[in-house]
């Protein structure tokens, strides 16, 4: 088994967790927690709602692509396109807050 399956599993069911048992307000442990996000509690309520979504899926659309990868064109150490999914759950996170808090 290679250890992209293991590693985009892990992060799919943080994904999952964070979207099933949300934090209910802005706190300093748990959750996506940046500072547009924790400017009030509907809005971190919000971020997370939403981030976890994006997390989720862009954690498979990798995925795929590493199956791709792996199958088609037999590259190996995939591990690192993992690191995509957190830089555009972020950005993507980051964009719609903006324009929630520009409205």
């Amino acid at each position: 088994m290679n250890s992209y399956y293991i590693t985009h599993l892990l992060v799919f069911i943080a994904g999952l967790i964070l979207f099933m048992f949300p934090p209910n307000k802005v706190n300093s442990i748990y959750g996506y927690r940046t500072p547009s996000s924790m400017k009030n509690d509907s809005t971190f309520k919000f971020a997370n709602k939403y981030s976890s979504k994006l997390l989720m899926l862009f954690t498979l659309v990798s995925f795929l692509i590493c199956l791709i990868a792996d199958n088609l064109l037999h590259l190996k150490y995939l591990n690192f396109l993992i690191l995509p999914v957190f830089g555009l759950t972020i950005l993507f996170t980051e964009i719609k807050l903006k324009k929630i808090h520009n409205s």
